[in-house]
């Protein structure tokens, strides 16, 4: 196996989980917005933030960039970026639509000028993109449609060429629909992969202060538990037959936020921290 971590031997993996709000922003503070910045597009300005509405691509990706991972977990994905983040990134990616994107045909050129307008009805998914020189086992890549109402939900998989399975999820909301998304989720990692390692990691939707399905994710499919610091948060990595060099913890929020060109101020992307564990095989 290949080592991408420095040690000596084993395939060493540096995992990032990241919810992009449908390439949106989510400034900290109160913002007077209105119906005229949702059609306008006018920039608000309140401290050292501003709050924007305009194609952020090139933000998310230069966020992207700056951190350090070769496999990204991403959800809440606008399908017309899934390709370029790939490219500008120089990872291999595989990308599954999830929710909402019937209406792409009417919201999609729209939400390309004003996203906040549009929100997520410009369409979503999940997807998973790996590099430094990590490959893709062209025949390991999988999906199972978790729910469909309210939401259409999609857990899924590629297999690296290493030998590790790894499953992107963005669960429902709602902590009943979340927990039953998440235990799903396992089942089929853990029915899918036999006795490979895996990392199972996305927006769970539900915290671990709340008890289940936590338990049952370590007892009954023997994955990871999430770490102390983790137990209010919905983002999590966890593994099985892997093991964990550094434990997922969410990154700062300066490490999502950039400088906006017109005025200066920081613009803060999504409304989740990434978060990144480092694992080996």
């Amino acid at each position: 196996m290949a080592d991408l971590g420095g040690r000596e031997a084993g395939l060493t993996l540096r995992v990032l989980t990241w919810n992009l709000f449908h390439g949106r922003d989510a400034p900290p503070g109160e913002f007077e917005k209105g119906v005229g910045w949702r059609f306008g597009g006018r920039s608000f300005r309140s401290g050292d933030y501003v709050l924007v509405n305009r194609s952020l691509a090139g933000e998310f990706v230069r966020v992207l960039n700056g951190l350090e991972w070769n496999v990204a977990l991403l959800q809440e994905v606008p399908p017309a970026w899934s390709g370029p983040l790939a490219e500008a990134t120089g990872a291999n990616g595989s990308f599954t639509p999830t929710s909402r994107n019937w209406m792409r045909p009417v919201t999609g050129s729209l939400w390309t000028r004003r996203p906040h307008l549009i929100g997520s009805w410009e369409g979503g998914g999940n997807l998973i993109l790996v590099r430094d020189g990590l490959g893709l086992d062209p025949g390991g890549q999988d999906r199972r449609i978790l729910t469909l109402l309210p939401e259409r939900r999609v857990v899924q998989s590629v297999r690296l060429e290493g030998g590790v399975d790894l499953y992107n999820l963005h669960a429902s909301i709602g902590h009943e629909r979340a927990s039953r998304d998440v235990l799903e989720a396992a089942s089929f990692a853990s029915e899918t992969s036999g006795p490979r390692p895996l990392v199972l990691g996305g927006d769970f939707n539900c915290r671990p202060s709340t008890g289940r399905p936590f338990p049952a994710l370590a007892t009954r499919y023997r994955l990871s538990d999430p770490p102390s610091g983790m137990t209010g948060s919905i983002d999590h990595l966890l593994v099985r037959g892997l093991e964990v060099v550094e434990p997922p913890r969410p990154l700062p929020d300066r490490s999502r936020e950039v400088a906006d060109p017109e005025s200066g101020a920081l613009i803060r992307l999504s409304d989740h921290a990434p978060v990144v564990g480092l694992f080996r095989a």
